[in-house]
Parts: structure tokens; C-alpha cells; sequence
């Protein structure tokens, strides 16, 4: 199933009409939904993530959330959604331009250290303040997946110093199966070592 409702001014009353939809959907294998631009805030995550975690028989989403005033609670959220889907294989989760910290990024690391089988994952958390030990915990999360076949992550303006890079190539490095990799680290506090790092 592949949604598209970009800019349309949804907020977070709309969003809930989207995941009661989804509730009538629940034998979908794969889902791509496109809610950017839409002003949606925490609120409207609750619904969405619950929708999302009865979806058991999904093995790949794609959700783009870019710009929609979603912070900590809202990332929680959909972390939880994600945490419940025991077959998944591939993530891919676009937030970028919102409000998340910290302790959103913790939750979404946790809940990636967890998934059973992914052998694709895309973070996208460009100009969120992640932070040094964000990037940390992410770190720690893709390398507990063996499997894992192709990452990219994009952390550009996100607070990251040398520390973070250090630990996030550490994790790299460990992963055997791992054939595409793709790391946008723009605007950040990384250095020459860092750059070396990742080279």
C-alpha cells in the first residue's frame, strides 16, 4: 500500500482518520505513507503507532513524517508501533525538520535494537537535536543486527561530535553482511579524525 498525503494540512485530527483506515487494512505486507508537512505534532502519532502495531503481517514500512512538529512523546510512540511488528525486514523512517531530543532517540534506538530480522533500515533525523549520545545509542542498536544488508543514516545538523562518529564506524565495521551503507553527516562537529573514521 502506498499513501501520499503530503502537505495537506492533516494535523492531528487527520492523522487519526489515517490509522482508522489503516485498521481496515491489516493484511498488508508492506506500507509506504507519505504524511510530511502536515502539522501533526505528538498527537497525532498516538493513533498512527497504534494502528501500525496491529499490522502484524507487515515486513516493510516506510513512513515519511519530515516537518510535522513531532517531538519526543510522538517518536516514543511510533518507536512502540514499530517494537510490535514481528516480522519486519525493512524500516524506513523520515523525520526530518521536527522537534525530537534525546530521549526520543533513545526509544526509537531501542526499539531498532530489538526488531528480529530487518535487513534494511533508514533512519532519516537531519536537524533534530540527536546529540552526541543519540548518535551513541543508534550506534549500539545497528550494531546488535547481524543481518543487516543495507543502512543509511541521515543525522546532518544534529549536534554530533567525534565521539559519536567514533562509535557509529566502531558499529559499522562489525556488521558482516553488510553491503550498502550511506551516512549523511553534514553540518556537524566531527573533524578530520571523524571524517577518517568513516572513510
Amino acid at each position: 500500500m502506498d499513501l501520499s498525503l503530503s502537505g495537506c494540512s492533516l494535523g492531528a485530527t487527520g492523522l487519526r482518520k489515517v490509522a482508522n483506515a489503516l485498521h481496515s487494512v491489516n493484511s498488508l505486507e508492506q506500507l509506504k505513507v507519505d504524511l510530511s508537512f502536515n502539522e501533526s505534532g505528538d498527537a497525532g502519532l498516538r493513533d498512527l503507532a497504534q494502528a501500525l502495531s496491529a499490522l502484524s503481517q507487515l515486513r516493510s514500512i516506510e513512513f515519511n513524517l519530515n516537518r510535522n512538529r513531532i517531538g519526543d512523546v510522538g517518536v516514543s510512540w511510533l518507536a512502540q508501533g514499530v517494537a510490535a511488528l514481528p516480522g519486519l525486514e525493512a524500516m524506513h523512517l523520515l523525520l526530518f525538520d521536527n522537534v525530537v531530543g534525546e530521549a526520543g532517540v533513545y526509544e526509537l534506538a531501542r526499539t531498532v535494537r530489538g526488531l528480529r530480522r530487518p535487513s534494511r533500515i533508514a533512519i532519516g533525523l537531519n536537524r533534530n537535536s540527536v546529540s552526541e549520545a543519540g548518535v551513541q545509542a543508534i550506534a549500539g542498536a545497528v550494531g546488535a543486527l547481524p543481518a543487516l544488508v543495507e543502512l543509511e543514516l541521515s543525522l546532518s545538523v544534529s549536534g554530533i561530535g567525534w565521539a559519536g562518529i567514533h562509535d557509529l564506524a566502531q558499529s559499522v565495521n562489525t556488521l558482516p553482511k553488510l553491503q550498502s551503507l550511506s551516512l549523511d553527516l553534514n553540518v556537524n562537529q566531527i573533524g578530520t579524525a571523524g571524517a577518517r573514521l568513516m572513510a
